[in-house]
């Protein structure tokens, strides 16, 4: 008996590593209107100012449930709250349907906030934890390579569609996100759930998840780095898409641009063991950054049609990036905890995102976008090296 359960969970744990590749094309696909939305607040005339708050409503949103909601996945499990997380996604998509005023949009803003509290954590600890069980972590890296090149590919198709989708109209756009959305809900319920540990109470595990990120200054900067970076790309890639109206970009072909960006983010990704035989890992670290801010500092610069172009070199940059810091935090989070500390970063990082993007608003609305993107440039490089090598000081001790 006990040989058939031990079994079983193998065979799930398996499972989860195989349906998760599918799960995410699909969430992806079910948010498939998100990298140019902004483009939709352009075309029913919404002012630029009011871009600022909206996010800042998702923000707040993610502030107030991102933690909870962390150690929720923890204490009863992954699988449950990626459902919820789904499923707030879609009424997501449903209410931008509805949208005819800007309070629509508030509690579009607000249901996509809770939407990201409850899927992120949850989905990063679901397949690490699978890996894990399963004593195949060392294998983690290469497999979420090849996820996010799958899923990037997946989102410069969309996106390259969804541009001509939109200027046709923008309901058919949300509605076909619903769609998606069902499809990944009943795909999410067919995983199994990997170990629950022990249930302490919310308040115990909380302080417990605080003390191990705060103890290891090596997981803490790593944290710190992660959003640092995160935050601020998080918030000026919405202002590229008005960024390109304002040099003379249509809907569709900005679409296209941000499908090459998504393509060129996902080999870079696939790649990455090609990458590491010529880039050491410790010095991309801190380089990337550099080449990040070198980006921005060079679209604002140019401030012209063609300096949008250069917008698809952060797809590049960004597709290795991700998967070498993702995977360098979660060998350094303990299992029973991981959810929740994702869930902390994710919480900090969204204080940041809306603290900069309202910021980005009124200095763009006063000053113009050349030198928002000179000055966020600016800050990339330099905040993102500094971050960067106190991790890697830390590493080495």
């Amino acid at each position: 008996m006990a040989n058939n359960k031990n079994q079983t969970r193998i065979n799930g744990l398996n499972n989860n590593i195989q349906l998760y590749i599918f799960t995410e094309i699909f969430r992806r696909l079910s948010r498939t209107w998100y990298p140019i939305l902004f483009l939709f607040y352009i075309f029913i005339q919404l002012d630029l100012k009011l871009f600022g708050y909206l996010v800042a409503v998702t923000s707040i949103t993610v502030l107030i449930f991102e933690v909870p909601s962390g150690v929720f996945a923890d204490q009863y499990g992954r699988k449950l709250s990626y459902m919820i997380g789904q499923i707030i996604l879609i009424l997501t998509s449903f209410v931008f349907i509805l949208s005819n005023n800007f309070v629509y949009l508030i509690i579009a803003a607000f249901l996509y906030g809770l939407s990201n509290s409850f899927l992120s954590g949850a989905d990063k600890a679901l397949i690490f934890d699978s890996f894990y069980e399963l004593k195949r972590s060392n294998e983690f890296r290469l497999y979420n390579g090849k996820l996010y090149a799958y899923t990037m590919v997946v989102a410069a198709i969309s996106t390259f569609i969804s541009g001509f989708i939109a200027e046709y109209n923008w309901n058919i756009l949300f509605f076909i996100g619903i769609i998606f959305g069902l499809i990944n809900l009943i795909l999410i319920s067919k995983f199994y759930e990997p170990k629950i540990h022990e249930k302490t109470s919310h308040k115990l595990h909380f302080k417990k998840s605080v003390l191990e990120l705060i103890n290891s200054r090596t997981l803490l900067f790593l944290v710190i780095l992660f959003i640092f970076i995160n935050s601020l790309l998080e918030s000026l890639s919405d202002y590229h898409q008005v960024f390109a109206m304002e040099v003379g970009w249509t809907v569709s072909s900005f679409a296209m641009l941000f499908s090459i960006s998504f393509m060129l983010s996902g080999i870079s990704a696939y790649i990455i063991e090609t990458i590491e035989k010529y880039i050491k890992k410790d010095f991309a670290l801190y380089a990337v950054p550099v080449l990040m801010g070198l980006v921005y500092f060079f679209m604002g610069y140019l401030n012209n049609y063609y300096g949008i172009l250069l917008f698809i070199f952060e797809g590049l940059l960004i597709g290795y990036y991700y998967v070498v810091l993702e995977d360098i935090i979660n060998h350094n989070v303990s299992s029973r905890r991981r959810a929740t500390i994702w869930s902390l970063s994710s919480f900090v990082e969204q204080i940041f995102v809306g603290l900069s993007s309202i910021f980005i608003a009124y200095f763009s609305t006063f000053f113009g976008f050349q030198f928002s993107y000179i000055f966020v440039g600016l800050f990339i490089g330099l905040g993102g090296f500094i971050c960067a090598k106190l991790s890697l000081r830390f590493m080495k001790k």
